[in-house]
């Protein structure tokens, strides 16, 4: 009975990860040609432009207790106070504006135009029932919070916390344009979107659309969603330029001379959404760690930063406010100017900018 059952779960889990749309598709046709012909890719799998380590022998700050002891602080103590979304002012608002809904997920509006950043309002993970779940929120942000009609939405990579797939089913129909790295079409595709909606980008594509400027940078990272698809698809952060407004979405990524040529040659930029948090010395060439993120926003010339990518989800070894104490006493020694708004708070990004540190209450 033990060898039918192991036998039976194994066939199970098998065909859940072959078979499961969650894991999305793989690359065919016109997709697969440019992964094949990419100067970013040898033998059908993408590389960082640098050397990048991988491995696990540098995880002396890794302790399995503290990935599950909320004690340590993994997760708030209490929910986290957050604006509640004005949906409705945001549609009508003229300004260019944007709205930080926690981790990499950012609602801009430039030009009039409506554009969502990895928008991930679900589990990190396969499963709805296990993984990391968002943290707990006074005001719950929900994808119905997000505009009716959005212009563009832009993905940076393929990982369960920058492409929920629930999330992209719910929205596609309200969506003009899905920007998306090399291979992750074929994801898309295997959630019921049509082909004309996707385009995807290697390192410094350049897309213009209703006026804006769209451009997928590198980043020093990788991609997969099931057990042997790592490298299959792109990854990367993208530059919004306008008439009146340049912005840039670092992406997931370790430190690389890469920030500097991107700031000499697109900035300087009105705002940097900085990667900070998920980090740890096992994956120190994979994710920056919060003085890294101070240094890449200074090279890739920011008038102001707003670091990003914590605040939701529990994904690394440190406490969850680490990452922003950490940001903020390297960027008041570095003399960067931050933004630093509530979750759901919506500001103007050529106004004044919020800067309260409203997690200083919290454990």
């Amino acid at each position: 009975m033990i060898l039918y059952t192991i036998i039976i779960l194994t066939v199970i889990i098998f065909l859940f990860v072959n078979f499961a749309p969650v894991f999305g598709g793989k690359p065919s046709g016109q997709s697969l040609s440019r992964i094949e012909k990419s100067q970013n890719s040898k033998d059908g799998k993408f590389q960082n432009l640098v050397a990048t380590k991988f491995g696990f022998s540098k995880g002396q700050d890794f302790n399995p207790k503290y990935n599950a002891d909320e004690s340590y602080g993994k997760k708030p103590s209490s929910p986290l106070p957050t604006i509640k979304f004005d949906k409705s002012n945001f549609e009508n608002n003229e300004e260019n504006m944007v709205t930080w809904f926690g981790h990499s997920t950012i609602l801009f509006k430039i030009e009039n135009r409506i554009i969502v950043t990895d928008p991930v309002f679900n589990n990190a993970s396969p499963l709805p029932f296990i993984g990391p779940a968002p943290f707990k929120y006074e005001n719950n942000l929900i994808v119905e919070d997000l505009p009716n009609k959005i212009d563009v939405v832009l993905i940076t990579h393929n990982h369960y916390d920058h492409l929920d797939h629930k999330t992209i089913k719910t929205i596609h129909p309200n969506v003009e344009k899905f920007l998306v790295p090399i291979g992750v079409k074929a994801h898309l595709l295997k959630w019921g979107l049509p082909d004309n909606k996707i385009k995807e980008f290697d390192w410094y594509d350049i897309y213009s659309f209703k006026e804006i400027d769209f451009i997928f940078t590198p980043t020093r990272h990788f991609s997969g969603r099931a057990l042997r698809d790592r490298f299959a698809t792109l990854w990367g952060g993208w530059i919004i330029k306008s008439d009146n407004s340049n912005l840039y979405i670092s992406g997931d990524g370790g430190y690389s001379s890469e920030f500097k040529k991107i700031g000499e040659a697109y900035g300087p930029f009105d705002i940097v959404f900085i990667e900070n948090g998920a980090y740890n010395r096992r994956w120190e060439e994979i994710h920056l760690f919060p003085e890294q993120g101070v240094q890449a926003s200074l090279e890739a010339r920011a008038k102001v930063a707003l670091p990003i990518h914590w605040g939701k989800f529990n994904l690394s070894s440190h406490s969850w406010i680490e990452p922003i104490d950490r940001f903020v006493k390297e960027a008041k020694k570095r003399n960067l100017t931050i933004v630093t708004p509530y979750i759901g708070q919506t500001f103007n990004i050529n106004g004044e900018i919020p800067n309260e540190n409203w997690w200083n209450n919290l454990q």
